[in-house]
């Protein structure tokens, strides 16, 4: 999705065309990976993270992202949808023993020069799942970013729907319905999308333990407890964005619905590919743009692979000698507290997917898609009180589970070659303690609530300030 496009208005011809080029570059992408040309480097990871403009009075959205970016580098930095969204992108680091250094400093220096930039338009940056200062005003269809791109996300998406408005309905602590007749929900939420490049003969595996450490992975990052004043799920980012972009579904072997931002419809069972052959043949197209780019850049794959936001999502790379590379794009993490917090999450999760593999143990088997499935929404409904289904048909407590699990992220952790006192310092340091503590960043907005009521405006001053102190989410006080 972060391709420009040069137009926002299509033809019943764009999009014929458009869907006769995906099955070509699907059925190019199918016969390379068959030929073995596909690159089986796996040992680097990148980031995104995405957060706010705030008025520094109010902190209520501070609509500048393109004055804000006018002077970033456009390989760093980028708008999102709402113009108060801003995201910025990491170079890629190779997995080995200086990686959390690098991926810290890189995480640091560029909060550093957005918070610099945003201070020269009049605003603060503040990294957050879901803005607590967020009215409807801010989600009008005057407040989206002026992008070809985006407009046209927008007129396709509603074009889908027949004009009929988005219904939101989300019952959590508290209830709250909607009606929307654009797709401004979306800048509602903003994350931390981790990248990991994977070995071929290992992507299967790889995405099937994402899809199943999802659950654990929400509930101990949780950090989006309040929307439009209302408490809702610890990470009410989940399915905020999944109501925020509805054309229409089909059902999995499990007879559950399945759209456009989705958990997805199953593990996979053979190949990489599969996700690609359900994009083409699932997912109509939204943005039927046609490139004049050789079938072998796989343009209009990666065009419409951006429109399906699956909370574990499918990525290919091309590299220079024509080379496909295979991607994780871990989805399920909002932006902040603060860097120490997300490098934990980072740490855990990247452990964990290396430990798991090494264990001899059928995990799809015994966690079989259908509990994944309903463990992650459980897991976003109630961050750390959730109880989950896992191995041997046993309950488990998140708390206990994430504990139970520390040792396997340190083992993974330690074959890439992480310093020990370094991954003991993320995971029994400031993990660990976010676990027992049960201060989530979720956790400490409805503990300031509570005892300082539902100032939203004195809750994102109090966020703002405990995140430029750098301190855990732990060891913040209300």
């Amino acid at each position: 999705m972060g391709i420009e496009i040069g137009k926002s208005r299509f033809s019943e011809t764009d999009f014929q065309l458009f869907q006769l080029h995906l099955k070509e570059e699907t059925e190019l992408l199918i016969e390379k990976v068959h030929r073995g040309e596909v690159s089986s480097d796996d040992r680097q990871v990148a980031f995104e993270i995405e957060g706010w403009l705030c008025h520094p009075t109010d902190f209520s959205p501070s609509p500048h992202n393109e004055e804000f970016l006018k002077v970033l580098d456009p390989l760093e930095s980028s708008p999102e949808l709402g113009r108060y969204n801003v995201e910025f992108q990491s170079q890629p680091h190779l997995l080995g023993q200086g990686v959390v250094k690098e991926l810290e400093n890189e995480m640091n220096r560029m909060k550093q020069m957005f918070s610099k930039r945003a201070s020269e338009v009049g605003s603060l940056f503040l990294m957050t799942g879901i803005l607590p200062t967020l009215t409807d005003h801010d989600l009008a269809s005057d407040q989206m970013t002026s992008s070809h791109r985006y407009r046209a996300l927008a007129e396709q998406v509603m074009h889908l729907r027949a004009k009929k408005p988005m219904p939101l309905n989300i019952q959590g602590k508290e209830s709250l319905a909607r009606m929307q007749r654009n797709i401004m929900f979306v800048s509602a939420t903003s994350a931390l999308h981790l990248h990991l490049d994977l070995n071929p003969e290992e992507a299967v595996r790889s995405f099937n333990l994402a899809q199943i450490l999802s659950a654990p992975m929400v509930a101990l990052s949780a950090n989006s407890p309040y929307f439009l004043e209302k408490d809702l799920w610890e990470e009410t980012r989940i399915p905020l964005f999944e109501q925020a972009v509805v054309t229409g579904f089909f059902t999995n072997q499990d007879n559950e619905w399945v759209g456009r931002v989705s958990f997805g419809s199953d593990y996979l069972q053979n190949s990489f590919l599969e996700f690609f052959q359900e994009n083409c043949e699932r997912f109509p197209a939204i943005l039927p743009v046609s490139f004049k780019e050789p079938k072998e850049a796989f343009k209009h794959l990666l065009l419409h692979n951006g429109t399906i936001w699956r909370w574990n999502r499918p990525q290919i790379r091309i590299m220079k000698d024509g080379k496909i590379k295979l991607r994780l794009e871990h989805r399920v993490m909002p932006s902040g507290p603060t860097v120490v917090d997300m490098m934990a999450n980072c740490l855990f999760f990247i452990g964990l997917l290396k430990g798991m593999k090494w264990e001899a143990i059928a995990w799809e088997r015994e966690i079989p898609f259908s509990k994944a499935r309903a463990n992650f929404y459980r897991a976003a409904e109630l961050g750390l009180a959730a109880e989950l289904e896992w191995r041997k048909e046993r309950f488990v407590s998140v708390r206990d589970l994430v504990l139970e699990l520390l040792p396997l992220a340190k083992k993974g952790l330690l074959l890439y070659q992480l310093p020990p006192d370094t991954v003991n310092y993320y995971l029994d340091g400031v993990l660990a303690e976010r676990v027992r503590s049960g201060q989530t960043g979720a956790g400490w907005q409805r503990r300031f609530v509570e005892k300082h009521g539902r100032d939203f405006r004195a809750l994102t001053a109090a966020y703002f300030e405990r995140q430029e102190s750098g301190r855990p989410v732990n060891e913040w006080t209300v």
